[in-house]
């Protein structure tokens, strides 16, 4: 089990430069540009919030007669020659508080469509023929290339990715229903079961006897579902409000890339690396022969 790392925890990870395919290096450049959409967004928020949400007198004020003077096109009139976006302050605030919960919702949908994309070049040829699709991920990653390969596939990292995948399923097609706020959700239950009868009806089942199956897809709840439920309280005792999407959000950018890395491990034959380069913490490679490199802190 990795070793716990990161500012929470007073210490930083070493990473490591490592070796992969070019379509990891274009998912990671996608998890780039995400991220750094969402922290620059919540700057933006954070200072108009800590300017404004204690301005109690112009609440009631519309919010282009107090930012008149900043040049945007929503103070332009609309065809019909109605403003575009007629708020007052304390609207305004409303807004900004709940548009992170919009933010996470549409990166945790963009994210997997990278992901899916990264699968389409890396691994079509390995899916089964019967999968119009790449969900369930523990049925359509179970090839015997990737359950055997130089450094085989860990059933935990891909559970973890196909919970992200349920969540992600249940903004996309299941709009206005709450995602899980802990594991007493009733959803969690059903989740679990589907996985467990998908993950033994494919070759998953051949590995590990039914017992240890269900046993991995519990503890691999927990360090999803059960850990951003812990994140949302430990956020509330520091006096934050974050939304759960929050924390779905980062564990999507998080158990996506291990599972792609975990594809590369197993799939990059030895001693043929491939051109492309990414920064990994070094806990995480199990393929000591794909670093090429140390980074720097």
């Amino acid at each position: 089990m990795p070793k716990t790392t990161g500012r929470r925890f007073g210490n930083v990870a070493n990473r490591v430069i490592v070796a992969v395919s070019d379509a990891l290096v274009q998912q990671r450049k996608t998890q780039y540009h995400l991220n750094t959409f969402v922290w620059s967004t919540e700057l933006c928020y954070g200072i108009f919030l800590n300017s404004y949400q204690a301005d109690e007198l112009n609440f009631s004020k519309p919010v282009v007669e107090l930012f008149q003077d900043v040049p945007l096109e929503a103070w332009y009139l609309n065809n019909q020659g109605y403003i575009k976006f007629p708020l007052t302050l304390e609207r305004q605030i409303q807004q900004v508080k709940s548009n992170m919960v919009n933010i996470c919702d549409a990166i945790i949908v963009y994210f997997y469509s990278a992901f899916e994309l990264y699968l389409d070049s890396r691994v079509e040829h390995l899916r089964p023929s019967l999968l119009r699709s790449w969900g369930p991920l523990v049925q359509s990653l179970s090839h015997e290339e990737l359950l055997q390969g130089v450094e085989a596939l860990q059933f935990e990292t891909v559970v973890k990715a196909d919970i992200c995948r349920l969540i992600r399923n249940l903004i996309v097609h299941e709009s206005g229903i709450d995602l899980p706020l802990n594991l007493r959700d009733p959803k969690i239950e059903e989740w679990k079961v589907s996985l467990c009868k998908k993950a033994i009806q494919a070759k998953w089942g051949n590995i590990h006897d039914e017992k240890t199956i269900k046993k991995k897809i519990n503890d691999s709840f927990g360090q999803v579902i059960g850990q951003a439920a812990n994140e949302i309280k430990q956020a509330r005792d520091s006096g934050k409000e974050l939304p759960i999407q929050f924390f779905y959000m980062l564990f999507t950018f998080t158990n996506f890339d291990n599972l792609a890395f975990e594809i590369e491990e197993a799939l990059i034959e030895k001693n043929r690396l491939p051109n492309g380069r990414i920064q990994k913490r070094e806990e995480l490679v199990r393929r000591k022969d794909l670093i090429v490199g140390e980074v720097e802190r």
